[in-house]
């Protein structure tokens, strides 16, 4: 529970357009705060009538967390600076302190991405606060929770993602209405789907949890997002992209969204388009996990570039995943001897496996073919 304070003393000095302006900016750091959906934040009515006395004594309205804007002075050519406390209120420790030199003319044309800047900072000393929390007492809250999951799937391996899983449940147990905690669960079953085998169950459970999490915020573009993962692996890719394109509209810039059109791009044949997508993505998350690059390849892959391909896998923290991959691209690039070893290593987590009942999510045909004479290439049957 997360109270932003908004700045009382130094208003006046400002002016009436200038204080009305930081007025409307406080307002929208906290907005930007509640939509992440991951914390409850107090309304602005509630939060200027508190800010007006002395904080109340013995905490009545449950405040986990405080953050207080404060003018600080003014350096001339209209120009003020802003500072930003941030204290947890159990233990009155300052989590973070900041300050902004704003002026009516930059906060007039930055207003969003400023509020953005100041939640988004605000967001990471708590969250970093609830981990340390966590490993000192060992107590986890819902958020804490939600926290561990994504911290779990940052490495591409199959053991981590079931953890990552288990997390997210644990998250909607505490907190039944996290639905980042939902989306990212739905991302996690799909991700294990990917790295074991194709459980129709799974898939199910996961469209059903990414749909749950876009009804209850159809402006979160990260629900957007695992609904188009999900509708991937059920075969329909153009329901699958036109849910990725939603979430892209929604987040333009956000490097994992960017990066999940560009893979539906890519499994519609449109593989230029998806090069585009990824690019981006990659632009804006230069040190990106294993699955940009194993999408990245697979796309380089269908290009016939495979040096490329060659290139972005070699980029792959962790390649045992990314086996059957490896030996198809390396197949095609003439290197045989490596593209044998990957596949045993390939057929030694998965022995059933046989080309005659694998199913390539391409919709061309010619994409489909390219595929199978890599893997047969490679030495698959």
């Amino acid at each position: 529970r997360v109270l932003i304070l908004p700045p009382t003393t130094g208003m006046d000095e400002l002016g009436r357009g200038q204080a009305m302006l930081l007025t409307s900016f406080v307002d929208e750091v906290i907005h930007s705060l509640a939509r992440s959906r991951t914390f409850a934040v107090f309304g602005p009515h509630t939060a200027r009538q508190l800010a007006v006395p002395a904080f109340p004594k013995g905490n009545p309205y449950g405040v986990d967390y405080l953050a207080a804007l404060r003018v600080i002075g003014e350096l001339g050519s209209g120009q003020t600076v802003l500072a930003v406390t941030l204290t947890r209120v159990a233990t009155q420790e300052v989590l973070m302190s900041e300050e902004m030199v704003f002026s009516p003319a930059t906060l007039s044309f930055n207003h969003y991405a400023m509020a953005l800047s100041v939640s988004a900072h605000i967001s990471r000393h708590i969250g970093a606060t609830e981990m340390q929390l966590y490993r000192r007492t060992g107590a986890a809250s819902a958020f804490v929770h939600y926290l561990l999951g994504n911290e779990y799937l940052s490495r591409f391996i199959l053991q981590n993602v079931r953890a990552a899983r288990n997390h997210y449940k644990q998250a909607l147990k505490l907190a039944p209405h996290l639905s980042p905690a939902r989306s990212m669960l739905a991302r996690a079953l799909c991700l294990e789907l990917l790295l074991q085998r194709h459980d129709k169950e799974l898939i199910d459970t996961s469209l059903r949890l990414a749909r749950a999490a876009l009804a209850e915020d159809p402006l979160d573009p990260m629900a957007h997002r695992e609904v188009g993962h999900a509708l991937l692996y059920i075969d329909q890719l153009d329901a699958g992209v036109e849910a990725f394109e939603d979430g892209v509209k929604l987040g333009p810039h956000h490097a994992d969204l960017l990066f999940h059109y560009g893979d539906g791009l890519a499994h519609l044949g449109r593989l230029h388009e998806a090069r585009a997508a990824i690019d981006k993505a990659l632009s804006l998350n230069p040190l990106a996990p294993d699955l940009y690059h194993w999408v990245s390849a697979t796309t380089d892959y269908f290009l016939g570039k495979y040096a490329s391909a060659s290139a972005s896998l070699d980029r792959l923290k962790e390649k045992e995943p990314a086996a059957r991959v490896i030996a198809l691209v390396e197949a095609m690039n003439g290197n045989l001897a490596k593209a044998h070893r990957y596949r045993d290593i390939f057929m030694q987590s998965h022995p059933e496996f046989r080309l005659a009942g694998y199913s390539i999510p391409q919709r061309r045909k010619e994409d489909r073919e390219h595929f199978l004479e890599g893997m047969r290439r490679a030495g698959f049957v």
